[in-house]
């Protein structure tokens, strides 16, 4: 026991090295049986190695946990609520966790396995709560390693084999006709996009946010660009939109399109058009707040990123005395556990700069 509080205690320090150290010792002198115990000592063990970038040690750890299913069926043994906790939040770790300081090949290697290891939990241990949004959340592997062909495959079996709501069923179909037209398939997506378009009354800017969204999840990106720049001349062209609604509706598709230059690697662009979205959206500062801050934060993250430090401290003062104030001034709502993912969060993206600063 006091291993595992010492372990804690330096896993909210950040500290994972020790942490995973003290975990596994703590695991160790536990008997095999004892899995209410156990359990919750492998998946902050795991969740550590992954942390510390570890990643063959922390897949064998989550396949031993996996292999534990076996002996709880056979022993028809039921796990606390406690235990079932540390089971979801490794799923969720592994789900979430993405790696950058890693060339691209390997990292998506690391991601596919993540992705596939969170499912096996998931199906394991939480078969119930498997629902369609982690099925396309899992199957967009497939988009990334260019192998739609078996993303649609798995997507009709996930569909064939579950009880989905009508609005499921829909949403389904959508996901479905985009892995078939990533595979080389238009005529299910021509199908849907008619329909789409009858949705919305023939608006075609309305269209575009859906086309926007199927299409970056199948890694369509070519596709998915040519829609949104139809939308917004589309939108554009519309007379009948206030000259808010146009520019609320413009800026939606413009986020769309820095998504698509972030998830394609293409920073020049994305970078291009995080800066257009902020000046389109600085004549509008005092009508649309929100939406203006929210553009600014996301262009000056991105000078920051490039190494241009002080142009965006001139726009937005550094981040740092913000988040901490943030944290401090939300101390009461937050649970320590997410006090340590906002700091580890800001440490990740210091050290991000950091690295993009020796790469140049």
């Amino acid at each position: 026991m006091e291993y595992r509080e010492l372990a804690k205690r330096n896993e909210h320090d950040q500290n994972y090295q020790a942490a995973e150290k003290l975990y596994a010792r703590a695991q160790a002198g536990l008997a095999d049986s004892a899995l209410d115990s156990k359990i919750p000592l492998m998946c902050s063990r795991a969740g550590c190695l992954l942390d510390l970038a570890r990643f063959e040690d922390c897949f064998k750890q989550v396949d031993q946990i996996l292999a534990l299913s076996v002996f709880l069926k056979k022993q028809k043994q039921g796990l606390k609520a406690e235990t079932l906790d540390s089971l979801f939040f490794l799923a969720e770790a592994l789900e979430n966790h993405k790696p950058f300081k890693l060339d691209a090949s390997k990292l998506l290697a690391i991601d596919t396995t993540c992705a596939t290891k969170a499912r096996q939990v998931y199906l394991t241990y939480f078969p119930a709560g498997y629902n369609l949004a982690k099925e396309v959340r899992y199957c967009r592997v497939y988009a990334a390693n260019n192998n739609m062909q078996e993303g649609l495959a798995e997507l009709e079996r996930f569909k064939r084999s579950s009880k989905l709501s009508p609005d499921e069923e829909v949403e389904i179909d959508r996901f479905i006709a985009a892995a078939a037209l990533r595979a080389g398939d238009a005529k299910r997506w021509q199908s849907i996009e008619a329909k789409l378009l009858q949705e919305h009354g023939g608006k075609r800017y309305l269209v575009a946010r859906d086309l926007a969204k199927y299409n970056l999840w199948s890694a369509n990106y070519d596709f998915g660009l040519a829609a949104i720049d139809a939308g917004i001349a589309a939108a554009k062209a519309d007379k009948s939109l206030s000259t808010l609604d146009k520019v609320k509706i413009i800026d939606e598709l413009i986020v769309f399109k820095v998504r698509y230059y972030a998830d394609r690697g293409d920073f020049d662009k994305r970078f291009a058009a995080s800066r257009d979205r902020y000046l389109a959206l600085k004549a509008y500062d005092k009508a649309l707040p929100a939406l203006y801050q929210e553009a600014l934060d996301k262009y000056a993250e991105l000078l920051r990123i490039s190494g241009r430090r002080a142009e965006a401290d001139k726009l937005v003062p550094s981040s740092s005395t913000s988040r901490a104030r943030l944290v401090e001034g939300a101390s009461f709502f937050l649970t320590e556990k997410d006090k340590a993912e906002l700091l580890r969060q800001e440490n990740l993206q210091q050290t991000l700069k950091k690295e993009v600063k020796k790469g140049k």
